[in-house]
């Protein structure tokens, strides 16, 4: 069932087998999974049951380190981060790219001078067998790569849809006995017995702010990877450090997927590209993009971090360019999508004054480009070459390296249930762009041959360039098979704790070049699988290798 916080009496003690902190993807996976169990699941979502479109902000916190719209970066709301999602495909929309993370991203590798995974690409095929089911997605054989030539492959991402996780998945639990998903509510600390090895209560407040308990068997952080972070150092009633963080590991290695500028791309015939080259296709009934990046062989050769790279149609000269500071283009066609969301469910967004002035920014820049596209595709269609060529962006996805003063910590303020807000100092290690630099020039050639086309790099080896912010938040609550060098284990239990988990991208020890999705939900899946082995036994759970 559900029920909203304003239904709480202050003082109010629940008690469950599972409580699941966050609604998002990994949380909505971990409760789903373990329907039909027996076991009494609690879910506390912090955002209400009904949802604005593009999500319901949640704006606290701050800022101290390069530059990142945090406030932006986050929503709450039953679905999660899935109301943010706003691709429309041929198959319809909203969706989010998706793919699995490569047999390369599990290794340790000379370019990442962390450990890696302490858990093998095999250990989660079942889980993205599982996922691929959840988000109905084709098999991963469609995802193969393919060799375009000279070491660069050409990658297939796939595009799953957010009404899994907005209605599908919240319909399912909502009709389950066993489960109470409690939203307008958020849980502020976590206690552990003496000792500080197992987890025995909760506590929390709703947004109207009646507190309230939660007495549990077993514990699971899916509430993003600023958020995870955020509770463990605050829950300090057990340790001035917050609890798991022994070691100093809570909040650090913090990392995002840039999404650079990297080349321009002109075709040299002067018509545009074959569509399937850069645009939404469809492979049966499911929707796909081509991408471009570096074979395994040449990463491990050449010791560099992974970029998956796409093609992004723009005008010739477009009125308003690239900024360091953020791609008006860029914002004003998210913000388009929104608005055709807004129309569609006859709802207003919260962020629609930061829409309108984004689409008054960049108006210029969009109609030329508008009119260049429309112009050199019916040229193209017609038979003719285009007056005014379409030249694109090459755009890449890269991967980050793990820094350990990239980190979130507790600022001075509290958030609307009076916990303390997340301060966020993220950073990009200079060794980054000459990483950027030599994969763009050993990508460059190679499509410069294969699309039929000029590529002229942007990237130089010394300065990183425009960083677009997907709001992938990787690594602040890494995997690792020791405490010194990560907060959970294999199992994405919490060093030291034995009932005590995290699910989310905050577990990944690195971000390799896949969107994070499709890893989250497959280790939610798995972590759900040990749960409901281990929580019917009586057990709280089995002691973790390192208490």
């Amino acid at each position: 069932m559900i029920r909203d916080g304003a239904g709480v009496a202050s003082g109010e003690h629940l008690v469950t087998d599972l409580c699941v902190i966050g609604s998002g993807p990994a949380g909505l996976t971990v409760a789903t999974e373990l329907l039909g169990s027996g076991l009494r699941v609690l879910v506390v979502e912090a955002g209400g049951r009904v949802v604005p479109p593009g999500g319901q902000p949640y704006t606290a916190g701050t800022n101290v380190g390069l530059h990142y719209p945090l406030a932006r970066s986050r929503t709450q709301g039953l679905g999660g981060t899935a109301h943010r999602w706003d691709l429309e495909t041929p198959a319809g929309g909203p969706r989010v790219r998706l793919r699995e993370l490569e047999e390369l991203d599990f290794e340790d590798r000379p370019g990442v001078r962390t450990p890696g995974w302490p858990l093998s690409r095999a250990a989660l095929l079942p889980g993205y067998a599982r996922a691929r089911e959840l988000l109905d997605l084709p098999p991963a054989d469609v995802d193969h790569d393919a060799l375009v030539g000279d070491g660069v492959t050409e990658r297939r991402f796939s595009y799953g849809p957010a009404h899994v996780f907005t209605r599908a998945l919240p319909a399912g639990l909502a009709a389950d006995g066993s489960t109470t998903v409690l939203c307008d509510a958020a849980i502020t600390e976590i206690h552990l017995e003496p000792g500080g090895t197992r987890v025995v209560t909760l506590t929390g407040r709703t947004r109207s702010g009646a507190p309230f308990t939660v007495e549990t068997r077993a514990c699971v952080l899916a509430g993003g990877g600023v958020e995870n972070a955020r509770l463990l150092l605050a829950s300090r009633s057990s340790s001035a450090a917050g609890v798991g963080n022994t070691c100093d590991q809570v909040g650090r290695w913090f990392m995002e997927h840039p999404h650079v500028p990297s080349a321009v791309v002109v075709p040299s015939r002067g018509a545009p590209l074959r569509r399937d080259a850069w645009d939404l296709f469809l492979q049966g009934r499911h929707p796909a993009q081509r991408f471009y990046g570096l074979s395994e062989a040449v990463l491990r050769r050449e010791g560099l971090l992974d970029v998956a790279y796409y093609l992004v149609p723009r005008p010739a000269k477009a009125a308003v360019p690239l900024s360091r500071r953020g791609d008006n283009d860029a914002e004003a066609y998210s913000a388009v999508r929104r608005a055709r969301r807004m129309v569609r469910e006859r709802r207003l967004s919260p962020t629609a004054a930061t829409d309108i002035g984004a689409l008054l920014r960049a108006a210029p820049s969009m109609a030329l480009y508008s009119t260049r596209q429309a112009l050199a595709l019916r040229a193209a269609e017609r038979g003719r070459p285009p007056r005014l060529p379409i030249v694109y962006t090459l755009r890449g996805m890269a991967e980050q390296s793990p820094r350990a003063d990239s980190r979130v910590r507790l600022g001075r303020g509290v958030d609307a249930f009076g916990a303390p807000e997340a301060e966020l100092d993220w950073r990009v290690s200079p060794g980054d762009a000459a990483g950027l630099h030599r994969t763009q020039e050993l990508v460059g050639p190679v499509l410069s041959r294969a699309l039929g086309a000029r590529v002229t790099s942007l990237v130089r080896p010394d300065e990183l360039p425009w960083l677009g912010i997907p709001f992938h938040h990787i690594g602040t609550t890494r995997m690792a098979a020791r405490p010194e060098a990560g907060v959970v284990d294999p199992d994405c239990r919490v060093h030291g704790v034995r009932n005590l988990f995290v699910a989310g991208s905050s577990v990944f020890p690195t971000g390799g070049s896949a969107n994070p999705t499709l890893t989250i939900v497959a280790l939610a899946v798995r972590l759900a699988a040990m749960l409901r082995r281990e929580l019917p036994s009586g057990v709280a759970v089995s002691p973790p290798p390192s208490a």
